[in-house]
């Protein structure tokens, strides 16, 4: 499942009130990976530093922090295991543990689809500064443009098949979709659009490696496990920046909550 030669329209333990420790000092320690060229984990452990104070366990604060504080919680140490995996150039297990940081951050009770599209909605929408437009059509652009470049990763590609005997109507959709999503790449424009696409490809990624419909470290599909895994590693914390400076909004009430946490939000 490789990288196709051409594509249209793709050129190509805390204690107290610690805070957070997930393998690093509370306050200003380096997680694993804090010298990678990208800077991601360097982002995360900024991230870390600035906000520190979100997760310290007050339970007068309230019901919406908290909430935000778990979910960010939960998503850091997931995102610095997997870390851990891409240093080691498991980039299957690398990609797993990032879509658990990245839905630990998102997750919602209503369907996977709607709540994704609300998500990323809400995230341009509370993006003063425009860091996720900037971001996918700067120094993650690459990593995009390639990683919708794959056919495998059209959901659709693998129905077609089934639906319409093996006919190819699926091909001028996904190139009709990509060379909307290269133009709003280019133009800087619907940030929301480009990540619903992008995040529809990775998801399809997410269903073979979780579903065992892939093979561990397989040759057959390095470009997409390689390009979905830094993409993921680049966009999570950006997200999770954003998230917490807005921390007085409703990020919705994390699954599984904590026994207390999940009594007081239930009053």
């Amino acid at each position: 499942m490789g990288k196709p030669a051409g594509t249209a329209g793709l050129q190509t333990g805390t204690t107290g009130n610690a805070g957070l420790q997930t393998g690093t000092a509370a306050r200003g320690g380096e997680p694993h990976g804090a010298s990678r060229p990208d800077g991601a984990t360097s982002l995360l452990a900024h991230i870390k530093i600035k906000h520190h104070d979100i997760w310290d366990r007050d339970p007068s604060k309230p019901p919406t922090q908290r909430d935000l504080a778990l979910r960010t919680y939960r998503a850091v140490s997931w995102f610095e295991r997997a870390e851990g995996a891409r240093e080691s150039d498991d980039f299957d297990v690398a990609f797993i543990l990032y879509w658990i940081a990245f839905d630990a951050a998102y997750g919602q009770n209503s369907g996977q689809e709607k709540s994704l599209a609300s998500y990323f909605k809400k995230l341009i929408r509370l993006d003063d500064h425009g860091a996720i437009i900037g971001a996918i059509g700067g120094r993650f652009y690459g990593p995009v443009r390639d990683l919708l470049g794959i056919p495998h990763l059209y959901p659709q590609f693998w129905d077609e098949p089934k639906q319409r005997g093996g006919k190819t109507h699926w091909k001028k959709e996904w190139e009709d979709e990509n060379d909307k999503a290269g133009r709003a790449l280019d133009e800087r424009g619907d940030a929301a659009y480009v990540l619903e696409i992008l995040f529809r490809r990775l998801y399809t990624l997410r269903n073979q490696l979780v579903h065992g419909a892939a093979t561990w470290d397989s040759s057959r599909n390095r470009d997409s496990v390689e390009y979905g895994a830094k993409i993921m590693s680049l966009v999570l914390p950006v997200f999770l920046g954003i998230m917490l400076e807005h921390r007085n909004e409703d990020w919705g009430v994390p699954s599984y909550p904590p026994g207390d946490q999940g009594r007081q939000r239930a009053r």
